[in-house]
């Protein structure tokens, strides 16, 4: 199914969801951020000359962005999988949450990931 013009900005934007990135990208459109706001939410979209600015600031042409050009790009793929890592980040940080709220007072240790050997003759060894 073809994504209309606000759908594709509305995705776009919320890739950006850190409020301060969307304030960032508000100026250098020279738009109010509740202008931003509004696209995002699907209440409103850009005036006419604010598309352009909207499409080089995105990475994207105005035909994409409004809905007239249906082939993927890098970057579309790109934030595709930018989306899905953030809703993967944002379970793993409840999920940590809930561990801290029951932990109950037990001590909590944090280990880097560029520490953990994955080799299990290292675990034989007594090397971890």
């Amino acid at each position: 199914m073809a994504e209309n013009s606000n759908q594709r900005l509305q995705r776009l934007l919320r890739a950006r969801s850190d409020e301060r990135k969307l304030r960032a990208l508000a100026r250098e459109i020279g738009v109010a951020y509740s202008s931003v706001h509004r696209w995002m939410a699907g209440d409103a979209e850009p005036r006419p000359e604010n598309w352009a600015i909207l499409a080089d600031k995105l990475g994207y042409t105005v035909d994409w962005l409004r809905g007239k050009d249906e082939g993927l790009s890098t970057a579309d793929g790109i934030i595709l999988a930018v989306e899905q890592v953030e809703q993967e980040l944002a379970k793993l940080r409840q999920r940590a949450n809930e561990l801290r709220a029951s932990s109950n007072g037990a001590r909590h240790v944090r280990v880097s990931t560029e520490s953990v050997s994955t080799n299990t003759n290292d675990v034989k060894a007594g090397r971890c």
